[in-house]
Order: C-alpha cells, then structure tokens, then sequence
C-alpha cells in the first residue's frame, strides 16, 4: 500500500487516509447492495385459474340466494284463503229456496244408504201413489259401477266421475222419491215445476260440462243458481204441453242443457216420453217450500 515504486512514496499518514477511503467505499458499496436487494418487489403470486374463479362465483351466488330468500319469506304477504262458496239452497221467491245444484252422487247415494235401513215394508214410503207396481227400488242404471268409479275418482262410461258429479240414470220416480226424504216438518221439498225452474235460471256466461256438480263457476245465474245451462239436464214436477206439438198430451219436462246437448244452454227444454226415461245425462235439483198446515 506504500506503493514504494512511486517517486514520492506515501507517508503512513496518507495510507492510513487512504486506507479509510477504501474502507468507507466498500462499506457504501455494500449499503447500496443492500438497499437494492430490499427495494426488489416480492415476486406476485400467479392469477386463480378460472374454474378457481368459477367455483367462488357460484358459493358467492348460493350464499346471496341464502340471504335473499328468507328476506323474501319475511316480507311476502300471507296468502288469503280463497272464498268458501256458500251451496245452501237460495230464496227466489216468497217461501221456497231452491237447491244452488244439481244433486250429487254422493247425496242419492246417502238417501239409498238410508233406504237399506228400513225395513223392506218402509222403504217404499218415500214413493208417488202413481209409482209403477213393478219398480222395486230407487237404484240408477249401473249404480254399482258407478258408485265404485265415483269412489276413487275413475272413468265410467268413457268419463271421469267423482263423487261430486251429479247423480244420472235415474227417472222421475227416483228424483220425487229423493226429494220426499229430503224434506222436514218445517220445509218440504219436491221438484220444482218448469215455470218455477226458469223464474228461477238465466242466462250465464258458459255451458258447463260434465264434472263437478258446483264448480262451473262461469255457469251461473244472476241469482247464483249453478249448473242450469250445463252439466244435465233436469226433472221438473209436472208434465207440460209442449208448443211445437200444442195438440198432444202433456209429456214430462226437463230443463237446462247438458254436457251431450250444450247448443241451447240453459234455454233448453227436453219433452220426454214418460216418468221412466233414464239418461245419463238426465239429473235433477231440489226445490223447498214452508209446510203449510193443514
């Protein structure tokens, strides 16, 4: 360091100041390259794959739905109930109600169920004095299939039936027996004669089909009568003179169109031959009236 080959040498002095000139460069070469070595950035994680993307998207979307649907359920309105429809008989004329359907398979089929109870000698007490001698009970046509199909809602005759549909196959016999039963000492109850019939129809808004006996909602009168211009048609109490064929007897009625002669609705008018005829489009409803005393 003395250097010895220069033409003045170096004095221990000047060494030692070089020496420390030498010292302090290093030392801030080393400061640099530690600084360097910090100021250098953290290499970067390498960017989430995107079926990484996609699974957090989709716990992200359940968790939202989690939180929105019991926010949903807190602040919906409770659903009303819809409207009990009220099917007891309605008034439309000063003492008599009439019934605001057909009669169901399920009510004939109470009234036969109440038959079987009595003895066979009482069970003709609901019975027209006109009644043939040789009718012996009140059962429609094919009533055990038909009950059966009824029972659990299956096809009769190529048609669903419940026990809700009107009752059919029965004749005018069968029906005044019905209504005989139905009555009570205050109120008696009968067929309704075609006049009182059509005081009490007009006209609605569809004719309903085969089906339940008070549901065709669309099917019914001002008055609230359901069922008159479809379904089936039905008895009336006494027979009448038809127009078209003023110069004839009078033939048994029975009014309102069907499911099988929907044309005429609840205008419809059909004379049948006699109180026997059975169709399976052919029911009746309920008239009552207070008792009058004797």
């Amino acid at each position: 360091m003395s250097d010895l080959n220069r033409e003045i040498p170096l004095t221990w002095r000047q060494v030692r100041d070089l020496s420390r000139q030498v010292i302090d460069q290093f030392d801030e070469l080393n400061h640099r390259r530690s600084s360097q070595t910090q100021s250098v950035e953290e290499p970067k994680k390498p960017p989430l794959p995107a079926w990484a993307w996609t699974i957090l998207g989709g716990v992200a979307a359940i968790a939202l739905v989690l939180c929105i649907i019991p926010a949903l359920k807190i602040n919906k309105p409770a659903e009303s109930a819809p409207p009990t429809l009220d099917l007891s008989p309605i008034s439309f004329s000063k003492g008599k109600t009439l019934a605001i359907h057909e009669v169901t398979i399920a009510e004939y089929a109470e009234f036969l169920d109440s038959l079987l109870l009595l003895s066979a000698r009482n069970r003709t007490a609901f019975d027209h004095p006109a009644q043939p001698a040789d009718k012996k009970d009140h059962l429609p046509d094919q009533w055990e299939s038909l009950r059966k199909a009824a029972g659990k809602g299956g096809l009769w005759k190529g048609r669903l039936v419940h026990s809700g549909c009107p009752i059919v196959g029965i004749d005018w016999w069968d029906a005044h027996a019905y209504c005989t039963w139905a009555g009570t000492d205050e109120l008696r109850a009968r067929l309704p004669t075609m006049k009182e019939w059509v005081g009490a129809s007009g006209p609605t808004a569809s004719i309903s089909g085969w089906g339940k006996a008070s549901a065709p909602e669309k099917d019914r009168t001002k008055l609230g009568f359901i069922g008159m211009a479809g379904n089936v048609r039905e008895w009336t109490r006494d027979p009448e003179v038809n127009p078209s064929a003023p110069l004839q007897p009078k033939k048994p009625v029975a009014c309102g169109g069907s499911f099988k002669e929907p044309s005429t609705g609840v205008q419809a008018v059909t004379w049948l031959e006699n109180r026997s005829v059975r169709a399976d489009d052919l029911g009746f409803r309920v008239l009552f009236e207070e008792a009058k005393e004797d």
